[in-house]
Order: C-alpha cells, then structure tokens, then sequence
C-alpha cells in the first residue's frame, strides 16, 4: 500500500510542475476590462477630435468669407439699403458680391428685410454640418454697417437671440466689420 501513496503523490507532483495552457477565468476578464477600457478612451478621443476638427473647419469657411466680403465693401462701399424700401437694391449689391467676391450662392428666396437690414442664407457651399450659413447684413446709415455670418454648429440650431448681447451658444459666428477706403 506504501507504494500506492507514493505513486499517487508522484503524479500530482508531476501534474503541479507542467506549465498550464491557458488563461484563468480571472485572467481572462482583466485582459478582456483592459481592452475595453482603452476601446472607450480611444473612442472618447476620436469624437473630441473629430468636433474640434469640424469646428475648425467652419471657422476657416467663415474667415475666408469675412475677408472676401471685406474686400468687396472696401471696393463697393459700405451699403445702404433701407430695408422697408431697397429689397432689390441689396439683392444687386449681392448678386455681385457672390459672383465676384465670395464665390457663393445665395438663396434670393431666403432675403428677409428686418429692422436694421437683411438676413439671407448661402444656399452653397454648406458648412461640414450640412447647413447652410446664415448672414445678417445691417445696411441702414443710423448705425454702423457690418455683416455676420454663421453657423448652427454642431447641434445645427442657430440659436440667434443671444447674439445682440454676445451669446452665440455652440453657434460659429463671425463678425465682419469691413474695412472701408
């Protein structure tokens, strides 16, 4: 019987010194949370980079614009429409501004006289949020006569009733106040 006992000790002795094939259960869960975890960081990074680089993009659109409607007031002059009474006129100053400055498209169907101008949407080129910018142009002599354009950034929304008091939200807005010769 002795050698019973040692036989059987023997060959878990042996069975304890062979490498295991494998990973535990445990093991398998760490490797497996690790992975996600960096899946998810990586995913968090991508998305904030992405937004940034959207953003970017608009902004570089809008500054391009700026400087292009800067150069035709400075070649045109600063307009004046009365927006009660001058539709077509300003329909004309941008007829020519999106032929021979911005290179744009404006939607004619989208100009709206309000108190202190005209608003108009760019039907071409949309910005990356597949919207089109938005432009507010004030052409009455009372006040100083500037232009905005913008975008609804991300969430595609121009949420314009801040932007009297400098609240744009998560807008892209740029003010354009030309300069004039």
């Amino acid at each position: 019987m002795a050698s019973d006992l040692t036989g059987g000790a023997g060959r878990k002795a042996r069975a304890m010194d062979r490498p295991r094939s494998g990973l535990s259960l445990v093991e398998l869960i760490v490797v497996l949370v690790i992975v996600v975890l960096v899946i998810v960081g990586f995913g968090a990074s991508a998305a904030k980079q992405t937004k940034r680089a959207n953003r970017s993009d608009v902004e570089n659109e809008l500054n391009v614009m700026a400087q292009n409607l800067s150069d035709a007031y400075y070649d045109l002059g600063n307009p004046v429409f009365n927006p009660g009474t001058d539709q077509a006129g300003f329909e004309n100053f941008l007829k020519i501004v999106q032929s021979e400055y911005l290179g744009c498209e404006f939607d004619f169907d989208t100009v709206t006289p309000y108190a202190n101008g005209f608003t108009v949407e760019i039907a071409s080129p949309k910005d990356v949020f597949e919207q089109r910018y938005k432009c507010w142009f004030i052409t009455v002599d009372t006040i100083d006569r500037y232009a905005m354009i913008c975008s609804g950034g991300e969430n595609t929304e121009i949420e314009s009733d801040g932007y009297a008091s400098g609240n744009y939200s998560d807008d892209i807005v740029l003010v354009v106040k030309p300069k004039v010769g």
